[in-house]
């Protein structure tokens, strides 16, 4: 009964993260949620901590995410963009060479200046 049981709440918590991970797919993205999914990348960027594992599973999350259509690509062009607008170089260093740290290819360079509606 106990099994039945635990696998009954294993079940349910497995379809509710698909039904989460569904919406947002589905959904625009925003840059709200761009921001909230890099969090965890934040300590690292100021060079007050080392690389987290979570920051790398959180970027090849919005690799992910992002890359469905060139608008959603366009779109977190822009946020990573405006991120890193006003940022000291040293942030800027760091974020640019974070894909690579992270095993992630970006259909877009990390930069201030990249031209976010021509990435395809």
């Amino acid at each position: 009964m106990a099994a039945s049981s635990m696998a009954l709440k294993l079940a349910c918590a497995v379809l509710m993260c698909m039904a989460a991970y569904a919406s947002i797919s589905q959904a625009a993205i925003t840059c709200k949620q761009i921001v909230g999914i890099l969090a965890p990348c934040e300590t690292y960027l100021e060079n007050v901590a080392p690389l987290a594992d979570t920051c790398c599973s959180r970027v090849k999350f919005l690799n992910k995410l992002g890359n469905t259509t060139a608008a959603d690509r366009q779109k977190v062009c822009k946020c990573v963009k405006s991120a890193i607008a006003n940022s000291t170089d040293s942030y800027l260093g760091l974020a640019q060479g974070l894909p690579t740290k992270c095993g992630v290819s970006t259909p877009f360079p990390i930069s201030r200046t990249v031209n976010c509606t021509s990435v395809q």
